[in-house]
């Protein structure tokens, strides 16, 4: 269930904060031949929490329309994707955005990750594993509630991301990737980012 409040950092009158636990969509039985590394599913990334603003008023109870927006690298919390994007929609188009928190971002960083540098290479699938199925809950709800049409959106990760979940989804849907593309592993493997990586150390 939403929960009424908004980012103190922030006030905003049409913001409302919520969050959904997903062990509760869908509850996973331990079994004793379980060897899942307990790192790859954080307890701080079990809850996800996110930001909705809304209109105070639609225009029309046809037409409520409602975009996802995910993060790119290191946006944490809610504040660029906010007033850099949420708002100016509301303003300018009357479309209403609900923010997701990233999976090891803002509040559902593990207390022992330094900002947003991940422990494991596998982080990321699990990243992505989440915002794909916390997006496709987040749009049965929209529907249920009668919201639509129904957007998603992120900026370079979040972009790839979006399209990830986009396509996940079986119904008609608008998808806005930013400066996205289909893979991001030239970017570790050729470019300036390779020399930071220790690969003997993954190799082995």
């Amino acid at each position: 269930d939403a929960v009424a409040g908004d980012d103190p950092t922030d006030r905003h009158p049409f913001a409302a904060e919520g969050a959904l636990r997903l062990r509760d969509v869908a509850p996973r039985e331990d079994t004793e031949d379980d060897r899942r590394d307990p790192r790859e599913d954080p307890e701080a990334a079990h809850d996800a929490y996110f930001q909705m603003i809304l209109p105070k008023k639609w225009e029309s109870e046809d037409y409520k329309p409602v975009c996802v927006h995910l993060a790119g690298t290191g946006d944490h919390y809610y504040w660029r994707r906010r007033n850099l994007i949420a708002k100016p929609l509301l303003k300018e188009s009357r479309i209403g955005s609900i923010i997701l928190e990233n999976p090891f971002y803002g509040k559902r960083k593990p207390e022992d990750q330094v900002a947003s540098a991940l422990h494991n290479v596998s982080d990321i699938f699990v990243m992505g594993g989440c915002l794909i199925l916390e997006s496709l809950v987040l749009f049965n709800w929209c529907e249920k509630e009668g919201l639509g049409p129904l957007g998603i959106t992120g900026l370079s990760m979040g972009g790839h991301m979006a399209s990830l979940a986009a396509s996940n989804y079986p119904k008609p849907l608008v998808l806005v990737p930013c400066l996205s593309w289909s893979t991001a592993s030239s970017v570790f493997t050729e470019g300036v980012m390779s020399y930071a990586i220790n690969w003997d150390l993954l190799e082995t």
